[in-house]
């Protein structure tokens, strides 16, 4: 029932052939979908009367916040919050720059909420991203506005956090991939795991610090998920203009970084490249290969 708004309706149940008014408002999905009402314990009901108009529910809050930002992007780089790589990414940063925070002010990581949304929404080709950084204690801790006065001391730890997270990463004994217990995971953030990536935590945090971005640091990885999923569905690996790729038959789709713009008028030196290879090219990303693979492998084969 998440995402919408609340009809409320006024109803009423009929018992040993006597009908009378519920009482108070029923949200009208516990009147109408059975499954609802059966899990709610409620008897049949019978609406009589709408509330209009439909509502929202929203508890009130009074804290500190912090809001961090990517305000401007360099030149073919597009991190966009709703779709599912860019909240992964926003997503990512805060639980790195949450983790960081606690370890600093030596607190534990439930005193602090993590959460993203998207600014200009309304607009796809200018939407960004925002991570929200805020105080649980009702009133705030002063934890936000703290880090807020040293972030560059704060960024220090999250760099130093996210070497930690790439020498587990790389131990033979437990790699981890995209995020696991001993990085980003825990069981508060659990809603998030399927997202959860440090690598592209790290990168987006190397944009923000105004470091540039490198999208082939990790090109030998993405080739061994290349050819790994070329083998799942019995593909072909290969590569155009020197970037990894999976074919089926004359169709090729390139892999890139989550963060390159694969608009029609992208000006990423990559993206350009292989259109200028392949103008039928179609594009994903390591993202996309890795969480989604039937969707990609749908894309593929209805090219």
């Amino acid at each position: 029932m998440a995402s919408r708004l609340y009809q409320f309706v006024r109803a009423e149940r009929t018992y040993n052939n006597q009908t009378r008014d519920a009482g108070g408002l029923v949200e009208r999905s516990f009147v109408e979908d059975p499954a609802q009402r059966k899990r709610a314990r409620l008897s049949e009901l019978v609406v009589t009367e709408l509330v209009d108009p439909p509502v929202a529910l929203a508890a009130r809050r009074t804290t500190d916040v912090l809001t961090l930002g990517l305000h401007v992007a360099p030149a073919g780089v597009v991190i966009n919050p709703t779709t599912p790589s860019g909240r992964a990414t926003w997503g990512s940063l805060g639980f790195l720059l949450r983790d960081a925070a606690a370890r600093r002010l030596d607190i534990g990581t439930d005193e602090i909420q993590v959460g993203v949304h998207a600014v200009g929404a309304g607009d796809p080709t200018s939407v960004r991203g925002e991570v929200f950084i805020a105080d649980t204690l009702q009133n705030g801790a002063g934890y936000a506005v703290w880090l807020a006065d040293h972030l560059g001391e704060w960024f220090d730890g999250a760099d130093t956090l996210a070497e930690d997270y790439r020498s587990h990463a790389t131990s033979e004994d437990q790699p981890c991939d995209s995020s696991c217990y001993r990085c980003l995971r825990d069981y508060s953030n659990r809603a998030w795991h399927p997202l959860l990536d440090w690598r592209l935590a790290t990168d987006l945090l190397d944009l923000i610090r105004g470091r540039p971005l490198v999208v082939e640091h990790d090109e030998e990885r993405v080739r061994r998920h290349v050819a790994r999923f070329a083998a799942d569905f019995g593909l072909a690996a290969t590569e155009v203009g020197g970037v990894a790729a999976v074919c089926a038959g004359q169709r090729v789709m390139v892999v890139l970084h989550p963060f390159e713009d694969r608009g029609p008028e992208s000006c990423a030196e990559r993206v350009r490249r292989v259109r200028t290879v392949r103008p039928d090219v179609l594009l994903t990303t390591a993202f996309e290969l890795v969480r989604r693979p039937g969707h990609v492998v749908g894309r593929l084969l209805s090219a």
